[in-house]
């Protein structure tokens, strides 16, 4: 069954030749140089229970050569946790040689067609540090490559669950497998005598990719680029691959010692208009970046707290909703409708723009219908005419959206 086609050869020799491996890592939507640049200030933003963990970012614009608007988008290449890639290696029997320096080559007589070594791994390198920065091991594997792991299991029943899963009556198996073992690790836990051999899951590896954080502070701040981020949690007790690194940078105090690689990603429509018409800005949770470089780029100010921009004047009103901090819950799509009269004669008669920042599926959808709802009821629209006024707005971009899955 295999159809393997690479071959790894170690020596002793230390990594001298091997190219630096964040050349070879996937940077879709690039629009800059790829910067390495270090932490200024890491600052938790959150306390209390049942509060998602959130931090503040600031990172050295030394050096860093490229303007930069607000609304903008940088692109932070992150590194898998080191102890899950240890234990990883030493459950692939791969641990006495993870530190060697090694070389790819494509079998000569391998009946694969079109071999090529996957463009994110580097050619010559260590197994630690390419499964550390070019590896994403937390994808749900692939029934192709399930399939390939069959001959590599020794264990009867793992071997037959295995087959089950690849087979075309495995959906349901195939569905738990998934949602239960979302890494590489968790997978071969779950297959102990499953061992493959290395250069299989370098075949079938797909590129750790760059997670995107929206800026949060004003191009006129020469000094730093914020951002804001939470702590992703997952069920299975693992933290984000991006957020988990960069709250261990700063909770271990390796701000110093540490650098970030990021590049700035290409620009979208979500660009705050400076002329003096009004704007609208509706988030949730860190959500709420971008517009904090709005505002500090509106009255370049230095302050963390968002309710000194309207004792100042740069903000006019602020309105909030706090869905986990009391028994009577208020959420956000509330304080539209309270104030959808006020919305809509802002949107509608005096040329505002509204910005909205959040998740795609939740935030970003339950403002949408929440304006909807808005023009139903105070402009006596039907349904139609009402997503028809919003795909105006969208079109003329006086609705502009910043979103996350």
């Amino acid at each position: 069954m295999s159809s393997g086609f690479l071959n790894i050869s170690f020596n002793n020799l230390e990594n001298k030749e091997a190219v630096n491996s964040i050349t070879y890592r996937n940077k879709p939507f690039i629009n800059s140089e790829l910067f390495l640049t270090t932490i200024e200030s890491g600052k938790l933003l959150t306390l209390g229970k049942d509060v998602k963990t959130v931090y503040q970012l600031k990172i050295s614009r030394k050096n860093i050569n490229y303007n930069f608007l607000p609304g903008d988008t940088i692109a932070i290449l992150p590194k898998n946790n080191e102890d899950e890639v240890k234990e990883l290696l030493l459950k692939l029997n791969c641990q006495a040689d993870s530190l060697k320096c090694y070389e790819l080559k494509i079998i000569n007589n391998t009946t694969k067609k079109n071999p090529a070594i996957p463009k994110h791994i580097p050619i010559k390198g260590t197994l630690y540090s390419t499964f550390i920065n070019n590896i994403d091991i937390r994808t749900p594997p692939k029934k192709l490559f399930l399939k390939q792991l069959i001959q590599y299991t020794k264990d009867k029943n793992e071997k037959e669950l295995l087959e089950k899963i690849c087979s075309p009556s495995g959906s349901k198996e195939y569905l738990k497998l998934i949602t239960t073992h979302t890494s590489l690790l968790s997978l071969f836990k779950a297959f102990p005598s499953c061992i493959p051999p290395i250069e299989l899951i370098l075949e079938y590896s797909l590129p750790l990719q760059p997670r995107y954080y929206s800026i949060a502070s004003s191009p006129l701040d020469e000094s730093v680029i914020s951002i804001i981020f939470y702590v992703l949690q997952h069920e299975n007790g693992l933290k984000g691959v991006c957020t988990g690194w960069l709250e261990k940078i700063i909770t271990e105090n390796n701000i110093k010692q540490s650098q970030i690689p990021f590049y700035f990603r290409k620009s979208s429509d979500f660009r705050f208009d400076v002329l003096p018409n009004p704007s609208i800005l509706i988030a949730t949770g860190t959500g709420i970046a971008p517009f904090f470089a709005f505002l500090q780029h509106k009255k370049l100010s230095k302050n963390d707290e968002i309710n000194n921009y309207v004792l100042d004047g740069t903000l006019e009103k602020i309105y909030s909703a706090f869905s986990r901090e009391s028994s009577e819950k208020v959420y956000i799509q509330y304080r539209i409708m309270e104030h959808g009269k006020e919305i809509l004669d802002l949107l509608l008669n005096k040329d505002a723009t509204i910005y909205v920042c959040g998740d795609a599926t939740t935030t970003v959808k339950s403002v949408k219908e929440t304006i909807i709802h808005c023009l139903i009821n105070n402009k006596n629209m039907d349904k139609t005419q009402a997503e028809e006024t919003l795909a105006n707005l969208i079109k003329d971009k006086k609705y502009l959206v910043d979103s996350w899955m």
